[in-house]
């Protein structure tokens, strides 16, 4: 099963859509996209096997906005049966986790699953030598002209020392500082 192939992305883990150009570029004025954090042709879409609903409203953003991406099926997390398969396998809350600040709770076998999504993900691009990636959920709103807005942002934050960019977000805390129009320290 695929929960138990974690971190490994696999072949048939991953489904090209082409929605637009082979070499897309979010920041096509840039001197060196890459440096900017510009993903290119390194946009993923995590996206539950069991959920088509959300695959499907995620193709129709992804058309509509023209952007071409790799579909990755995600860590199905309430496919544990017990806190000792996930023991196996790694995950192990921080040390002195005590649960999600909105809840109390430790994390529930989806949030699980999801960070293993993002995980699998962060260990493909190492594997590939990949410098940036848009990775998004399969529920993800686009707003109109998204490409180059991220563009815009992505020149907005240079300069800036950032390794993780969120495009979209439920803050649970106030923001540290605010760096400009766009970019804020969270």
């Amino acid at each position: 099963s695929r929960l138990f192939r974690w971190p490994a992305l696999d072949p048939e883990d991953l489904h090209e859509v082409r929605f637009g150009p082979d070499r897309h570029r979010f920041c096509p004025s840039a001197d060196s996209p890459e440096a900017l954090g510009d993903p290119g042709e390194n946009v993923f879409v995590i996206s539950q096997m069991r959920r088509p609903s959300r695959l499907r409203h995620a193709l129709h953003e992804l058309y509509r906005e023209g952007i071409s991406a790799k579909i990755v099926d995600a860590v199905d997390g309430d496919g544990f049966r017990s806190q000792d398969e996930m023991e196996t396998l790694g995950i192990l809350p921080v040390p002195g986790y005590v649960g999600h600040k909105n809840h109390g709770i430790h994390l529930t076998t989806g949030e699980v699953g999801c960070f293993m999504s993002h995980f699998t993900i962060w260990h493909h691009m190492v594997q590939h030598q990949l410098p940036a990636a848009l990775i998004l959920e399969d529920d993800f709103d686009l707003q109109p002209d998204f490409a180059s807005r991220l563009g815009a942002y992505l020149e907005e934050a240079r300069g800036y020392d950032w390794n993780l960019m969120y495009v979209g977000r439920s803050p649970t805390e106030a923001d540290w500082s605010r760096l400009s129009d766009h970019v804020v320290e969270p």
